[in-house]
């Protein structure tokens, strides 16, 4: 190759680090136009590459998806500024036959969300790029008799990414009058399978937290006079573990968690008292238990939501149905003029990610 030749090389390969450093920092509904430019643009964005460096420089740009349930019987999905303004981004819409019925939330993750109906229907949901995904039948509902399916009690779900094994998985877990039933499912095959692996405790708080590819719940155990503590599910090797709460949240009546980042918050309150105490977890690592404040979030009876990018709450007061955002350093809410009832939110960035 001539001086001239690897010149002109050199000049286009820099040219396109430039092109892919300008569109790594777009919104997708802007590379969704940008992909009919030409053959190459609509390859590159497509690339698996490109994807996964999109979506490191998305997480800078942090929203949260809050479901609505109004008066008319319908639930409002809106995604909104992780900022101080909390205004709105853009109303995603659902397939209207989806969007009628009632639909739990389950988790947001690399731009994925984790949606389930009242017959066990499990949904995932790239709002950006409006593509809707049914997962197969449940291999416990459809092998389960009609009797044992109305005895049923409860179903509990997490949605998650491991990045050790590299793929995106559903847990659901079924729990009946004499025990629980297990099953995963695994994007990269599209598919259920049934484990033999269950927790043998009782659920407290039906809203799991994902770290580091582990699903958390807050159960209580009733073997040897109750306790409460922590389950975990490892998406990786698909097993339950026990983790013990810190020695002075063993106290509490009511627990809660939520992450951000790699770090899990456990927040612990006393029936009748105005005070929460906040733990921390970092990394899924069961000795690093720190805690960090005791704040007084009132009498009220309040949920918290998600953490925001901030480090503040975002919280549902039940008694006024208010949606409110809490400062735990200065101890303060503000009402962010949203209302109404069974509010649910997560974390949520932008992705290319197909499903």
């Amino acid at each position: 190759m001539g001086r001239a030749e690897s010149l002109n090389s050199n000049f286009y390969h820099l040219l396109e680090e430039i092109l892919i450093q300008i569109l790594v920092r777009l919104l997708v509904k802007s590379l969704l136009r940008f992909r009919s430019v030409c053959q190459h643009w609509y390859s590159l964005i497509g690339d698996s590459a490109f994807i996964q460096v999109h979506l490191k420089t998305s997480s800078q740009n942090s929203y949260i998806i809050l479901r609505n349930y109004q008066s008319q019987a319908k639930y409002l999905y809106s995604i909104r500024y992780d900022d101080e303004s909390f205004r709105e981004y853009f109303e995603p819409q659902l397939p209207s036959h989806i969007l009628q019925q009632s639909l739990s939330l389950h988790g947001s993750c690399n731009g994925l969300i984790c949606l389930s109906n009242v017959r066990g229907t499990i949904c995932l949901w790239n709002p950006a790029l409006r593509k809707l995904k049914t997962l197969p039948k449940s291999l416990i509902i459809n092998s389960t008799s009609k009797l044992d399916l109305y005895n049923r009690s409860t179903t509990h779900v997490a949605f998650g990414f491991h990045p050790g094994v590299n793929d995106y998985k559903v847990v659901r877990i079924i729990s009946y009058k004499n025990g629980y039933l297990t099953e995963v499912y695994s994007l990269s095959t599209d598919s259920w399978r049934r484990i033999d692996v269950a927790p043998s405790c009782f659920f407290v708080c039906w809203k799991p937290a994902i770290v580091n590819g582990a699903a958390y719940w807050v159960v209580k155990k009733t073997e040897e006079g109750s306790c409460y503590l922590l389950v975990r599910f490892e998406m990786g090797d698909e097993v339950f573990e026990e983790v013990m709460l810190p020695d002075g949240a063993r106290g509490c009546h009511q627990y809660n968690i939520a992450v951000l980042g790699e770090t899990l918050y456990l927040f612990g309150k006393c029936r009748f008292n105005r005070w929460c105490e906040l733990w921390t977890m970092e990394c899924g690592k069961t000795d690093s238990w720190t805690k960090r404040f005791t704040v007084d979030v009132g009498v009220e009876p309040r949920r918290v939501l998600c953490l925001r990018k901030s480090g503040d709450l975002l919280v549902a007061d039940h008694e006024s149905n208010q949606l409110l955002t809490y400062n735990i350093e200065t101890q303060r809410d503000k009402d962010l003029g949203i209302h109404g009832c069974s509010l649910c939110a997560y974390s949520y960035v932008e992705s290319l990610i197909q499903l």
